[in-house]
Protein backbone atom coordinates (compact mmCIF):
# COMPACT_ATOMS: atom_id res chain seq x y z
CA UNK A 1 0.00 0.00 0.00
CA UNK A 2 1.40 3.62 -1.06
CA UNK A 3 1.35 6.05 2.00
CA UNK A 4 1.42 9.95 1.26
CA UNK A 5 5.25 9.70 2.01
CA UNK A 6 6.00 7.01 0.21
CA UNK A 7 5.93 5.78 -3.77
CA UNK A 8 7.08 3.31 -5.79
CA UNK A 9 10.04 2.84 -7.49
CA UNK A 10 11.69 -0.43 -9.27
CA UNK A 11 8.75 -2.43 -8.11
CA UNK A 12 9.34 -1.80 -4.37
CA UNK A 13 8.21 1.30 -2.09
CA UNK A 14 10.74 4.14 -1.34
CA UNK A 15 10.12 6.96 0.87
CA UNK A 16 9.29 10.51 -0.47
CA UNK A 17 12.93 12.43 0.81
CA UNK A 18 12.86 14.98 3.46
CA UNK A 19 11.70 18.46 2.42
CA UNK A 20 14.37 21.10 2.94
CA UNK A 21 12.92 22.39 6.11
CA UNK A 22 13.03 18.38 7.24
CA UNK A 23 16.65 18.30 6.72
CA UNK A 24 17.40 21.90 8.17
CA UNK A 25 16.15 20.44 11.31
CA UNK A 26 17.44 16.91 11.48
CA UNK A 27 14.05 15.30 10.47
CA UNK A 28 15.52 12.25 7.64
CA UNK A 29 13.18 9.76 6.32
CA UNK A 30 14.64 6.46 5.35
CA UNK A 31 14.19 6.01 1.72
CA UNK A 32 15.45 2.45 1.36
CA UNK A 33 13.61 -0.45 3.42
CA UNK A 34 16.96 -0.48 5.62
CA UNK A 35 18.23 2.99 5.14
CA UNK A 36 17.52 4.07 8.95
CA UNK A 37 21.77 3.91 9.73
CA UNK A 38 21.62 6.92 6.98
CA UNK A 39 18.73 8.39 7.58
CA UNK A 40 19.98 8.84 11.15
CA UNK A 41 23.51 10.26 10.32
CA UNK A 42 22.05 12.29 7.79
CA UNK A 43 19.84 13.48 11.09
CA UNK A 44 23.13 14.67 12.73
CA UNK A 45 24.97 16.34 10.06
CA UNK A 46 21.60 17.60 8.72
CA UNK A 47 22.00 16.71 5.35
CA UNK A 48 19.92 14.64 2.26
CA UNK A 49 19.61 11.19 2.51
CA UNK A 50 21.33 10.71 -0.88
CA UNK A 51 24.02 12.73 -0.08
CA UNK A 52 24.66 10.66 2.91
CA UNK A 53 24.15 7.55 1.33
CA UNK A 54 26.75 8.71 -0.97
CA UNK A 55 29.09 9.48 1.87
CA UNK A 56 28.64 6.10 2.89
CA UNK A 57 29.50 4.60 -0.53
CA UNK A 58 33.16 7.05 -0.38
CA UNK A 59 33.64 5.61 3.02
CA UNK A 60 33.74 1.92 1.71
CA UNK A 61 31.95 0.48 4.50
CA UNK A 62 29.82 -2.57 4.34
CA UNK A 63 26.37 -2.76 3.75
CA UNK A 64 23.71 -0.88 1.40
CA UNK A 65 20.38 0.22 2.26
CA UNK A 66 18.04 -1.98 0.44
CA UNK A 67 18.53 -5.38 2.10
CA UNK A 68 21.75 -5.28 4.34
CA UNK A 69 21.74 -1.87 6.54
CA UNK A 70 24.54 -0.88 7.88
CA UNK A 71 26.74 -1.19 11.13
CA UNK A 72 27.56 0.98 14.17
CA UNK A 73 31.15 0.81 12.95
CA UNK A 74 30.35 1.92 9.57
CA UNK A 75 27.52 4.82 10.97
CA UNK A 76 31.11 6.06 13.49
CA UNK A 77 32.76 5.88 10.02
CA UNK A 78 31.12 8.07 8.27
CA UNK A 79 30.87 10.41 11.17
CA UNK A 80 34.00 10.41 11.20
CA UNK A 81 34.76 11.31 8.10
CA UNK A 82 32.54 14.64 8.34
CA UNK A 83 34.22 15.39 11.41
CA UNK A 84 32.15 14.29 13.86
CA UNK A 85 33.23 12.54 17.29
CA UNK A 86 31.64 9.74 18.52
CA UNK A 87 31.75 6.86 20.59
CA UNK A 88 29.93 3.33 20.73
CA UNK A 89 28.63 2.36 24.10
CA UNK A 90 25.77 -0.31 25.53
CA UNK A 91 22.97 -0.94 27.76
CA UNK A 92 24.42 -4.61 28.48
CA UNK A 93 25.05 -3.97 32.12
CA UNK A 94 21.72 -2.29 33.00
CA UNK A 95 18.20 -3.65 32.87
CA UNK A 96 16.13 -3.72 29.89
CA UNK A 97 13.26 -1.76 32.30
CA UNK A 98 15.68 0.70 32.79
CA UNK A 99 17.34 1.29 29.59
CA UNK A 100 14.28 3.69 28.91
CA UNK A 101 15.17 5.96 31.33
CA UNK A 102 18.68 6.02 30.63
CA UNK A 103 18.16 6.45 26.90
CA UNK A 104 15.54 9.31 27.37
CA UNK A 105 18.79 11.12 29.39
CA UNK A 106 21.41 10.72 26.58
CA UNK A 107 21.92 14.38 24.70
CA UNK A 108 20.60 15.36 21.41
CA UNK A 109 21.94 13.69 18.22
CA UNK A 110 22.94 10.70 20.27
CA UNK A 111 21.91 7.68 17.95
CA UNK A 112 20.45 4.27 19.23
CA UNK A 113 20.53 1.30 18.37
CA UNK A 114 16.80 -0.95 19.30
CA UNK A 115 15.85 -4.57 18.30
CA UNK A 116 12.84 -6.14 18.70
CA UNK A 117 12.72 -9.67 17.47
CA UNK A 118 9.33 -10.22 17.97
CA UNK A 119 8.10 -7.53 15.64
CA UNK A 120 10.91 -7.05 13.16
CA UNK A 121 13.27 -9.36 13.62
CA UNK A 122 16.29 -7.03 13.24
CA UNK A 123 17.41 -3.63 14.18
CA UNK A 124 16.60 0.26 13.89
CA UNK A 125 18.61 3.37 14.81
CA UNK A 126 16.61 6.84 16.21
CA UNK A 127 18.33 9.98 16.68
CA UNK A 128 18.06 11.82 20.04
CA UNK A 129 16.00 15.25 19.61
CA UNK A 130 15.04 17.61 22.27
CA UNK A 131 11.61 16.36 23.98
CA UNK A 132 11.81 12.64 21.91
CA UNK A 133 13.39 10.66 18.71
CA UNK A 134 13.67 11.04 15.06
CA UNK A 135 12.61 7.96 13.91
CA UNK A 136 13.60 7.48 10.00
CA UNK A 137 10.88 4.85 9.31
CA UNK A 138 8.29 6.99 10.72
CA UNK A 139 5.05 7.86 8.18
CA UNK A 140 4.23 11.53 8.15
CA UNK A 141 6.57 13.86 10.32
CA UNK A 142 9.36 11.44 11.90
CA UNK A 143 9.16 12.21 15.18
CA UNK A 144 8.36 10.03 18.29
CA UNK A 145 8.32 10.64 21.88
CA UNK A 146 8.97 7.37 23.53
CA UNK A 147 11.35 4.57 21.80
CA UNK A 148 9.72 1.80 20.39
CA UNK A 149 11.27 -0.93 21.83
CA UNK A 150 14.20 -1.96 24.24
CA UNK A 151 17.26 -0.04 23.69
CA UNK A 152 20.16 -2.67 23.14
CA UNK A 153 23.05 0.18 22.17
CA UNK A 154 23.86 4.22 21.29
CA UNK A 155 26.67 5.82 19.54
CA UNK A 156 27.32 8.98 21.71
CA UNK A 157 28.38 12.21 20.25
CA UNK A 158 31.87 13.63 21.63
CA UNK A 159 32.12 17.33 23.04
CA UNK A 160 36.10 18.54 22.92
Amino acid sequence: MQTKNSKQRNGSFMRIPSSADEVRLGLIRQEGSMGCGVASVASVLKIPYQLCLAAFGQAGVRGDDRSLGFSRRALLTVLANHQQRFEMHTFSAVPPSCRFALAKQLPVDSIVYVFDADSWNRGHYLVRHTGGWMDPFATGHPWRRTLPCTPLSYLLPVTN
